[in-house]
């Protein structure tokens, strides 16, 4: 069995694929398989891939329909090979010699995740420290453990920080939510309700890239990014009821409201044809603390007064931090 399979969607990366590759071949590991995954590029992305497809046998390349970032994810998983997984975005790379001691930790352990850090990088290869540093559990614990302290400190949750036993995604059936942006805020919960051998593995290894290409980044994208989040918190509020630790569900309730208002916020859905999406109901059954329990009082007021009352606490915010 091949050891690791690092799965890497593309889609019009031209500019940032062969960087990405390259920091993978110079990792110092055997029996591995790089799967690319052209999701319909416009640009150069498929040729490059298959260029690199043609000189290493362990690369492989498959060109599909467009199926957006979950969809060439779960293409990827459908034909992977290896014992572990890694997922890779094709505009990030990895740092060199890394992925041998997070496969080997991942291995002597039989973790289901191994959560290990990130850097950020700018367009002018300036290198941020992640300041949102993993929860550090030295010994193995449960996904159920994992979460409830990643939603105590408010840990951002990314798919690629991350490396997962191939077996137990496929056994529980985890593969990513199709036709959505914000695909890592739904599968990321899931995969930590399920799992049973979580541990924090000291190394940072992934190079994530901050540039305006970046479609978390676009102003342009902010309104389908948001109106996406909307519905997954709409997903993750059903599975919250079937959450037996009582604590646990408090917080993930909590947090469900954080990013459903987060996301009214940032997408500016204040115009009346987004009702049908953005309504008081949502809040109803869902735990809520007091901070929350505020803010929901000004959304039920009025949604407008909600989105001003934010911008101003915002504004005086940064304000205060120059």
């Amino acid at each position: 069995m091949i050891d690791l399979s690092i799965i890497i969607p593309i889609y019009n990366v031209e500019k940032y694929l062969k960087r990405c590759i390259n920091s993978l071949l110079s990792q110092n590991l055997d029996n591995y398989e790089i799967i690319l995954i052209d999701d319909e590029s416009k640009d150069l992305s498929g040729e490059i891939a298959d260029e690199y497809a043609k000189k290493y046998e362990f690369i492989k390349v498959i060109h599909q329909k467009n199926k957006g970032l979950a969809g060439a994810r779960n293409t990827g998983l459908n034909i992977a090979s290896g014992e572990y997984i890694l997922f890779v975005d094709s505009d990030d790379w990895l740092i060199e010699n890394t992925i041998n001691k997070l496969l080997s930790e991942a291995k002597l352990y039989d973790l289901d995740i191994g959560v290990a850090d990130f850097r950020y990088v700018d367009e002018d290869n300036l290198i941020e420290p992640n300041k949102g540093k993993p929860y550090e559990c030295k010994t193995i614990i449960s996904g159920e453990e994992y979460l409830t302290k990643c939603l105590e400190i408010k840990l951002p949750m990314m798919v690629w920080k991350s490396i997962y036993k191939h077996k137990f995604i496929v056994n529980n059936q985890l593969f990513f939510l199709e036709g959505f942006n914000h695909e890592d805020e739904h599968w990321m919960p899931l995969c930590y309700l399920k799992a049973k051998r979580v541990k924090n593995i000291d190394i940072v290894f992934y190079n994530y890239f901050i540039h305006t290409d970046c479609i978390s980044k676009r102003p342009s994208d902010f309104e389908k990014n948001s109106l996406d989040l909307i519905n997954i918190c709409y997903l993750l509020k059903d599975k919250s009821f079937f959450i037996n630790n009582i604590y646990l569900k408090q917080l993930f309730q909590n947090n469900i409201i954080n990013l459903y208002l987060s996301a009214f916020y940032k997408g500016k859905l204040i115009n009346k044809k987004y009702r049908k999406y953005i309504n008081s109901d949502f809040f109803n059954n869902l735990y809520k603390n007091k901070y929350n329990s505020i803010r929901i009082v000004f959304f039920n007021i009025s949604h407008l007064l909600y989105y001003y009352v934010n911008y101003v606490y915002k504004w005086i915010r940064n304000y205060k931090r120059r």
